[in-house]
């Protein structure tokens, strides 16, 4: 009767398991490498929207007119921007001031490329602290770890949202880039100055964008599974410094901020542009969510005590505020962070997993990545998802040029014209303006009493069709328009004769 050498046929198991460990690890490498290779293109790719003078994206000129209030005085800057809505103007002031402060350090006049700009040093040192996060997390020696780190890092730049968002000038890359530093703060230095740092970072990204939670959240419930001083100390920090900051305001501002920032940002809900943005972000990024939500599972009896386990399921919630009204793929930033990290976590713990069938596993979602870096350099390519600078639209120098020939006061609906020539502007965000006006939250019957006074030397529209402006600004504004003005080209009105 034969028998079996059972020592042979585990040694020659454990041989296949080792060999199929290494092949993982050179497949991680390079895979690694190919991404960060391509990461690098996005980012040269965002260097040309950084050069280009004028607004790229709906949002930028707004916040450019508002970083320029606090360019001018700064303790009266954050009054007139989040203070109570003057009696002909609109001031939309709905983020927290970090981000315009950042802008107007800049010496001299802020201008669209400083915007920009912040925006790729924060989408820079996102990734950096991601992978350093995700380093520490990380099993295996230290370079396999700095593999799985470079993969994840590389893998977030790679993603759709982020590499559009470099090159604008938002506050999102900015704020995402301190919720990393959070990460990677509580990830390295897992004690109490690690948790004070942490908390310190969590509080900066909200007070960049308040949307940019779920990090915070993640290493919330990471804090609690380490004990209740972790909790403590993390809570305490993010709230003290969120106080300091916000209490500040109020007393400087009163109430008014409440409004700005958390009243001026509740929109309704959007279902075609929930199920449009999430089902074409999930078709394009499947490859690198699934891994991370597997990696989260695994993590949550693993590694309860890692903020990075529960970062991509908390992240997962950011795909419910892609449908509020003006939401877009930007809400999903914090979800590329969670699931280019979470991804190569997931190959980096089954490589260094004991189990046989662990590297084949691994080796297996590698192969799933693979799919999406053949996507980042097939499918993600300039002028389908790479935005390039909008050369075919509309020169905006003709305009330039009448704003610069006709002294103050302009009323305009597109608000990078009086930006970018630093010029007094009314209303500084007419999507907004409008919907706070439907809402009762601003009465518009000041710059109405302008138009009929006929105060504004020039008024610039998009169009000057009745049926598009009554649709635009309402009739109370085009009848008072009409009456007191004139068209004198496509995209003005001057006043009437006396």
């Amino acid at each position: 009767m034969a028998t079996i050498d059972a020592p042979a046929q585990t040694r020659r198991t454990r041989e296949l398991g080792a060999t199929v460990r290494g092949v993982g690890y050179a497949v991680l490498l390079v895979l690694a490498a190919v991404l960060a290779a391509r990461a690098l293109y996005f980012f040269q790719a965002a260097l040309a929207m950084v050069r280009w003078p004028f607004e790229t994206n709906n949002g930028e000129a707004t916040l450019l007119a508002e970083s320029r209030l606090l360019d001018q005085g700064l303790l009266a800057g954050l009054r007139t921007l989040y203070g109570p809505q003057p009696h002909d103007r609109f001031i939309a002031g709905n983020y927290p001031p970090v981000y315009y402060l950042l802008w107007a350090l800049k010496p001299g006049a802020p201008a669209f490329p400083t915007g920009r700009a912040l925006s790729v040093l924060g989408g820079l040192v996102a990734a950096l602290a991601g992978g350093v996060a995700a380093y520490r997390a990380a099993g295996g020696s230290r370079p396999q770890r700095a593999s799985t780190a470079l993969l994840g890092g590389a893998a977030f730049i790679c993603t759709v949202p982020v590499f559009q968002q470099i090159g604008i000038a938002k506050p999102d890359m900015v704020a995402l880039a301190c919720a990393a530093c959070g990460l990677a703060f509580f990830e390295v230095a897992p004690n109490r100055r690690g948790t004070v740092a942490a908390g310190v970072c969590f509080a900066l990204a909200l007070l960049t964008k308040q949307s940019i939670a779920f990090a915070l959240i993640a290493a919330t419930i990471a804090a609690l599974r380490r004990g209740p001083r972790a909790l403590l100390t993390l809570a305490l920090t993010t709230g003290a410094v969120l106080a300091a900051v916000l209490g500040g305001l109020w007393l400087l501002a009163g109430p008014s901020v409440f409004e700005h920032l958390v009243l001026y940002n509740l929109r309704p809900w959007n279902q075609q542009r929930f199920e449009g943005v999430n089902s074409k972000f999930l078709l394009l990024h499947w490859q690198l969510l699934a891994p991370a939500l597997g990696y989260a599972a695994w993590g949550l009896f693993a590694r309860p005590r890692s903020a990075l386990t529960y970062y991509p399921l908390t992240a997962l919630a950011t795909m419910l505020m892609v449908a509020a009204e003006g939401g877009g793929r930007n809400y999903l930033l914090e979800l590329c962070l969670a699931m280019g990290l979470g991804a190569a976590l997931a190959v980096g713990a089954l490589l260094a997993a004991r189990p046989a069938w662990a590297p084949a596993l691994a080796v297996a979602i590698l192969g799933v990545i693979a799919l999406f870096a053949v996507q980042a350099y097939t499918v993600f390519t300039l002028g389908q998802y790479v935005p390039v600078p909008p050369t075919d639209k509309s020169d905006p120098n003709p305009l330039l040029a009448l704003v610069d020939a006709t002294p103050d006061p302009i009323l305009s609906d597109n608000t990078g014209l009086l930006a970018m020539r630093h010029r007094p502007v009314a209303i500084d965000d007419t999507f907004l303006s409008e919907l706070m006006r439907e809402r009762g939250l601003w009465d518009n019957a000041g710059v109405i009493e302008d138009i009929e006074a006929r105060r504004y030397t020039l008024v610039i529209t998009r169009t000057t069709e009745e049926e598009a402006l009554r649709q635009q600004w309402g009739d109370g504004f085009v009848d008072a328009l009409l009456a007191n003005y004139r068209p004198s080209g496509p995209n003005s009105f001057i006043p009437r004769a006396p």
